[in-house]
């Protein structure tokens, strides 16, 4: 894989950029053969781990050269969006019992987010772990009640009014278009991979409720936890406003729907298992009180994010050689889910 741009393409640019900040002059000596790169769809990680620096470039998929990324106003805004959000961030959780990630600075010139390396694992490794040594039990429900707790905190960033301002919605979604989200979803499922689900009952639902600043991309790879038992979340933007369960939702449907389950037939982790995490995540997320959001609204969006990994799941494995003897199960797995969703709200 060709990655974005190469350390030695970007370490002139950072040296000239971070010059001003005191203790960062000794990147001129830097060994390049220690730089780590991460390429990921839509950014590349550079890890200056002998330094204590992560520097992130945000880009178009499959980009290699900067020349389109510079003429996007849009991704430019993103990078920017990402690098006020992770200042937010830091101020809003530093001096709580929850780590944050420090911002050190931005370069327009490469569209990259400079920050300080936090030395951690995420949810979603420690729930492997989990499967394998079931004694983790424990220790995985007292990440998943602080990973609640770190998203109730986060979503009383609201309550700041100079926010809005700052950061107008990108995007605002309501209930009522999540209900037509689950029906396009179901209606995907029947015309793309012929399978038939009953529709359920969703014409109660409300579209009254709390709107706040959601992560949107909250999910078990997008948190954190520290060698100090810390939580910490990241990788957001203040992008999206809707009700807080979204982001619940999402997140209960993300450990029901991970590749492990889906490939084992949603034997491994067992769902009485993953029940017991859910109802830790949902005690952290009511600790403190101040955020609320109807157990009927997380039934709705856990449903459509449900669907929305079903949809992407049979859309990779038809394509990707070799991975439709996989189909079989996967949807097997989808429809115990499904139809215990459904059950959920009988």
């Amino acid at each position: 894989m060709t990655h974005y741009l190469s350390v030695k393409e970007i370490l002139p640019i950072i040296q000239e950029e971070l010059s001003e900040y005191v203790g960062y002059n000794f990147l001129t000596t830097v060994d390049l053969d220690t730089i780590q790169l991460r390429h990921m769809p839509w950014s590349t990680l550079y890890f200056f781990h002998d330094y204590g620096l992560v520097i992130k470039i945000v880009h178009f998929p499959d980009q290699t050269t900067p020349n389109t990324s510079w003429e996007s106003d849009e991704l430019l805004k993103r990078g920017k969006r990402e690098y006020n959000a992770m200042t937010t961030l830091h101020h809003t959780f530093m001096g709580t019992h929850f780590a944050t990630i420090e911002p050190i600075a931005y370069i327009k010139q490469i569209n990259a987010l400079v920050m300080r390396y936090v030395d951690g694992v995420s949810l979603y490794d420690q729930y492997i772990y989990g499967i394998r040594w079931l004694r983790q039990q424990p220790a995985l429900l007292n990440v998943a009640q602080q990973a609640g707790e770190w998203l109730a905190r986060f979503h009383e960033i609201s309550q700041q009014q100079d926010l809005r301002s700052q950061y107008p919605p990108y995007q605002e979604h309501t209930a009522l278009n999540t209900v037509k989200t689950i029906k396009q979803f179901i209606e995907t499922l029947k015309v793309q991979y012929d399978v038939t689900l009953t529709m359920p009952p969703l014409t109660a639902i409300p579209d009254e409720h709390p709107v706040v600043w959601v992560h949107g991309d909250f999910h078990m790879r997008n948190v954190l936890i520290l060698k100090t038992e810390q939580i910490l979340g990241f990788d957001t933007a203040f992008e999206l406003t809707d009700s807080p369960a979204y982001d619940i939702g999402k997140f209960l449907a993300d450990m029901k729907t991970r590749k492990q389950r889906l490939l084992s037939g949603g034997v491994l982790p067992p769902i009485k298992r993953i029940k017991q995490w859910e109802a830790a995540f949902l005690a952290g997320y009511n600790k403190t009180g101040s955020s609320s959001a109807s157990m009927q609204l997380i039934w709705l969006y856990e449903g459509r994010f449900l669907l929305q990994k079903w949809c992407e799941t049979l859309e990779i494995l038809s394509k990707k050689k070799g991975a439709s003897v996989w189909i079989p199960v996967v949807n097997q797995t989808f429809r115990q889910l499904y139809h215990q969703w459904v059950l959920d709200t009988l």
